[in-house]
């Protein structure tokens, strides 16, 4: 387990070890209106790599990749801020 920047809570990486296969996924998710993945380009991880391109292929999500760490709202405050204002905008604008 490693820790993160200034001073968070220990953080560690998930693994495909730590999923567990007994879990049925129904792909309910899809009903979601407005997805958004933030993909954390900093520290490079196939796991997350791997959500990102299939996050890229749904048509409810938008994708985003942005140059920090895991604290993505630490790091990049204000991009962290314009990527919910527009999922928000995006959900009230189906309303």
């Amino acid at each position: 387990m490693k820790r993160t920047g200034r001073g968070l809570t220990p953080y560690a990486p998930p693994s495909a070890r730590d999923i567990d296969p007994t879990i049925e996924l129904t792909g309910s998710y899809r009903r979601i209106a407005a997805m958004s993945y933030v993909l954390a380009t900093q520290n490079p991880a196939a796991l997350f790599d791997g959500f990102a391109r299939s996050m890229k292929n749904e048509p409810a999500c938008r994708s985003y990749e942005l140059p920090c760490g895991h604290d993505v709202m630490i790091d990049l405050p204000k991009e962290t801020a314009a990527i919910i204002e527009e999922a928000a905008a995006r959900v009230v604008g189906e309303r």
